[in-house]
């Protein structure tokens, strides 16, 4: 409840009284250039991608921009499996490298995507989808 109390005549008086609702900040998206589910993109391009994690652009307060703790980046060529830990938006050396190394048909997931909310708390977002074509 928020109360609203006036001075007057050198004593308080409760003026209203009235119940107060708090909606939760929405879950950030998280996205590589356009993409935000899944799609396809060229190797090279796609290792010169950022992660970007934000709040919608339609929402009604200019939030700064999320903090994100990590990530996994897992490429599959349908039998085989490998994967690598990345800690920031910009793309490190070592997972641009392990990026390039996909090859046409192979997909490169983005998941298990975990970002530190404005609000404090700690989100997974879902994964990042990205068929590599030639």
């Amino acid at each position: 409840n928020i109360t609203v109390q006036a001075k007057m005549d050198g004593n308080w008086t409760t003026m209203n009284q009235e119940a107060f609702r708090i909606k939760s900040l929405p879950d950030p998206n998280a996205r590589i250039n356009t993409i935000t589910g899944s799609g396809k993109m060229k190797v090279n391009d796609l290792a010169a991608q950022s992660l970007i994690v934000e709040y919608d652009k339609d929402f009604i307060f200019n939030l700064a921009r999320p903090k994100l703790i990590s990530f996994e980046v897992v490429i599959s060529d349908g039998a085989n499996t490998r994967s690598k830990t990345g800690r920031s938006m910009r793309l490190s050396e070592e997972i641009k490298t392990f990026v390039k190394s996909a090859r046409p048909g192979n997909t490169v997931y983005f998941e298990d995507i975990m970002v530190e909310g404005n609000d404090g708390r700690t989100i997974k977002l879902p994964p990042l989808v990205i068929k590599i074509i030639r």
